[in-house]
């Protein structure tokens, strides 16, 4: 007849569900082929570092070029190397890791960047749970690690930032159960408190000697004064204080 049709060059992207959020990770370029029984196969790999605080639920792979089709032969996963957590990291920090240049003030612009979660610019510590004043513009922070209550009973969290951040909090050490508990939707003083009914958590109950998974996502944008902070009221005090670094511990690997 016309001939044997060609099969086009395309482009496939490598996607992962991490913590819920789709992310593009790679994309390969598919050569073209002489026909779809006669493929041109080419050999990809991607590396990533996974942690239990980053839970991949599933990958996916997009075409991305509409009218072309593509063929997957097989797909492998096999573990490089995998360090362990050490469940004796000592109180007195929590963890840190923050990128620049993500435009946007929504917690989803930087969870749906396609370098987060492990792909950061900067990694620290913070001595209590807040972040510098004017640090910038057009970045993000994720804060992460484990509250270690001093008492048993009844807790109240309330975060303010400028713009906009979201406050998870897990019912035990594992960030796989973890839930968010409070957000800004928009921005707030350091200590404006009541200005979103949804920036203070309803009342928690927590054990004494307990570690408790906790996160923070916190977005810049430009032209505002950011910060982050979190406080919280424990059962003998009802004053909202910014939880220190005696209640925090960081995750530590070997």
């Amino acid at each position: 007849t016309s001939g044997t049709p060609t099969q086009k060059a395309g482009i496939l992207e490598l996607e992962f569900n991490i913590n819920g959020t789709v992310t593009a990770v790679d994309e390969y370029s598919v050569p073209a082929s002489e026909s779809f029984t006669n493929l041109s196969w080419t050999k990809y790999s991607y590396t990533f570092t996974y942690s239990a605080l980053q839970t991949i639920s599933g990958f996916y792979f997009t075409n991305s070029r509409s009218g072309v089709g593509m063929a997957i032969d097989a797909v492998s996963l096999s573990k490089v190397n995998c360090a362990s957590e050490r469940p004796d990291c000592p109180t007195g920090s929590i963890g840190f890791s923050r990128w620049y240049n993500i435009g946007g003030t929504r917690a989803e612009d930087l969870t749906g960047d396609a370098n987060y979660p492990s792909n950061f610019a900067e990694a620290g510590t913070l001595t209590s749970f807040q972040g510098a004043s004017n640090f910038g513009d057009d970045y993000g922070t994720r804060v992460f690690g484990y509250v270690l209550p001093v008492e048993t009973g009844s807790y109240t969290f309330t975060v303010t930032s400028t713009d906009r951040s979201e406050l998870f909090l897990s019912n035990d050490d594992q960030a796989a159960n973890k839930s968010l508990i409070a957000y800004v939707p928009g921005s707030t003083g350091v200590s404006e408190f009541t200005k979103y009914p949804a920036q203070t958590s309803s009342s928690i109950a927590l054990t004494a000697g307990q570690k408790y998974f906790i996160e923070l996502i916190h977005k810049a944008g430009t032209g505002t004064s950011d910060h982050f902070q979190v406080y919280w009221q424990t059962p003998s005090n009802s004053t909202r204080t910014i939880i220190p670094g005696s209640a925090l511990v960081p995750v530590c690997y070997d």
